[in-house]
């Protein structure tokens, strides 16, 4: 890359996780044990473990990954088979399901597990993990939730890449998705809702890394196609990205809520645009995908960074007023999995290059409010 990458740091979610799993939030950057733990969280943390460990053989990134991955195996409920969501300090769940999302997202977590192998984690283990799991997904019926799932399958099949079950169940999950989506209409609104609300890009995302494991043509152009319209209407005219704030999310024929903007968004959108590339080779999207990560750092409509140089976490949010300076789990892992996923691309040898077109500017539908 062009600018100097920062090096993958993981000092904050150290002092964010003790012997249970990875607390949800914090107060600037003191764990705040009041809201317990997140099954949501806890998978994202071990993607982010599993992959940190390809990198370092540090004793507490090994420790911690044991950690989530013992947290997702406690989170499973054994009456329903489904993973809770929402752990109390004091060790109560507070939930029976975790809902769809959690799901996917521990399925997901699952999947890379088995794919990378992380050295001290049994195989036996953590296949048997994923193939119990897989038998919750006719219960997954929120698009997001599915989306996550085809993520997982398609880690699956970095490893197992014979297995004929899964490309098939992958195919399946994935035209499900495309059929959410009509095509665009008189007001070029191509969405599958009336509602644009969180983690947006996974949906495309979806589409595109099933189109390139499956040799679908077709699935990769419906997905970079929802991909360049997430991309258009969150660019401001400045030209830094602009996220759909949470303030109201985006409304069909509404104007775009500008704050809170969340680092969620970011993360998403890095790793769209890594698949839109692996899957095309066109490499308008390494440059949209350091567009993305570089909102991290103050290329956003505040012109400020969300990254504390002294935790090295991120912070949570891009308020009307400037950033929320609290530090959780969910906006730490959203900047770390962004992080190594340049790193991983800098040293596959795929560094961005100037566009060949200027980014588009948003349409009226999106304009900045």
């Amino acid at each position: 890359m062009p600018e100097s990458l920062p090096e993958p740091r993981w000092d904050h979610l150290a002092l964010m996780t003790d012997d249970v799993g990875l607390l949800q939030h914090a107060t600037y950057s003191t764990p705040n044990r009041r809201h317990g733990y997140a099954t949501d969280d806890n998978a994202r943390a071990l993607i982010a473990a599993v992959v940190m460990s390809e990198r370092s053989e540090d004793e507490p990134i090994a420790s911690a990954l044991q950690t989530y991955l013992a947290f997702l195996i406690h989170a499973r409920c054994e009456t329903t088979g489904r993973f809770r969501n929402f752990l109390s300090y004091d060790r109560r769940w507070l939930d029976d399901d975790g809902g769809d999302d959690c799901q996917g997202r521990t399925i997901w977590a699952l999947g890379e597990l088995t794919a990378r192998r992380p050295i001290g984690v049994s195989l036996r283990l953590a296949e048997g993990l994923f193939r119990d799991a897989r038998e919750l997904l006719p219960t997954i019926r929120s698009i997001r939730g599915r989306a996550f799932t085809v993520l997982a399958l398609d880690a699956w099949l970095r490893r197992h890449r014979r297995d004929g079950e899964i490309r098939s169940l992958l195919g399946r999950l994935a035209d499900g998705i495309a059929d959410e989506f009509p095509c665009p209409g008189a007001d070029g609104w191509p969405w599958y809702e009336d509602i644009v609300t969180y983690d947006n890009a996974r949906l495309p995302e979806a589409l595109i890394v099933a189109g390139d494991r499956l040799d679908r043509e077709d699935l990769v152009a419906r997905g970079v196609r929802l991909l360049r319209w997430l991309l258009d209407i969150q660019t401001a005219p400045e030209g830094c990205l602009s996220f759909i704030g949470n303030d109201g999310w985006l409304r069909r024929g509404g104007r775009r809520p500008r704050f809170d903007q969340q680092p969620l968004e970011a993360a998403a959108l890095v790793g769209a645009c890594r698949a839109a590339f692996l899957a095309t080779g066109d490499p308008d999207w390494l440059w949209e995908m350091r567009r993305s990560f570089d909102w991290f750092l103050g290329r956003n409509e505040h012109g400020l960074p969300l990254i504390d140089p002294e935790t090295h976490a991120c912070c949570d949010g891009l308020t009307p007023a400037g950033v929320n300076a609290n530090q959780g789990a969910e906006s730490t892992l959203s900047w770390l999995l962004s992080v190594l996923i340049l790193h991983e691309m800098n040293e596959a040898g795929h560094s961005e290059r100037p566009p060949v077109t200027a980014p588009s500017k948003p349409t009226t539908v999106a304009s900045v409010g």
